[in-house]
């Protein structure tokens, strides 16, 4: 899976096709790979839905949107 620079889940490709990963897909990843690092704090900010990790990484997706 593609990553960004704060480690958060993109889209990735598989058998020659572009797949897009749902805002809950990409937040669930991002819980699941950081819930032992000391607990997600996570809001809304304006148009946006973020959630960061005591470890620094951060996420920050447009709401409804594919990514």
């Amino acid at each position: 899976m593609a990553r960004d620079a704060a480690g958060s889940v993109g889209g990735f490709e598989g058998r020659g096709h572009k797949t897009s990963v749902t805002l809950l897909d990409a937040l669930h990843a991002f819980f699941q790979e950081h819930e032992r690092c000391g607990g997600p704090d996570s809001g809304l900010d304006g148009d946006r839905v973020w959630m960061a990790c005591t470890c620094g990484a951060v996420i920050k997706r447009p709401l409804g949107s594919a990514t």
